[in-house]
């Protein structure tokens, strides 16, 4: 058992995935799916993957990986501050906490209910009709 999840096949692969994952992970832009925080939290999981099986990452490099992965034109100003910042350029969280400042939240859509029936809270309704119900036109 301890072969199979912690041998050198296991971690090789683990390792291979993340990696494979960090490469491949873009954002550009918020989208329903796949938000801002997602991309944010993938990297993380990514970091932490890494760190498990002892692959050290530069915090240099996890940042300049962050940034290069992030395509939305609107945040092209922000990178250029988290660049020219020291200490930013050296913590991704500090990064991705600065630039998440600058997101544009994804517009949620708007549906509107057009009507209600409420028959049933007054004691009006009752099983089986429904919308059919003839007696509200009685009385």
């Amino acid at each position: 058992m301890y072969n199979h999840f912690e041998g050198d096949s296991y971690r090789n692969r683990a390792k291979l995935e993340a990696y494979s994952t960090l490469e491949h992970i873009c954002y550009d832009g918020e989208k329903k799916g796949f938000t801002f925080e997602k991309f944010v939290e993938k990297h993380n999981e990514c970091y932490l993957e890494l760190a498990h099986h002892n692959e050290p990452v530069y915090k240099e490099k996890k940042v300049r990986d962050f940034l290069q992965r992030i395509n939305a034109p609107e945040l092209q100003a922000t990178k250029q501050q988290v660049r020219a910042n020291e200490n930013m350029m050296g913590n991704v969280q500090l990064a991705a906490n600065f630039i998440a400042l600058s997101v544009t939240p994804v517009k949620q859509s708007s549906r509107y209910v057009a009507a209600v029936q409420t028959d049933w809270i007054s004691g009006r309704g009752g099983r089986g009709k429904g919308c059919r119900g003839n007696d509200r036109n009685k009385g």
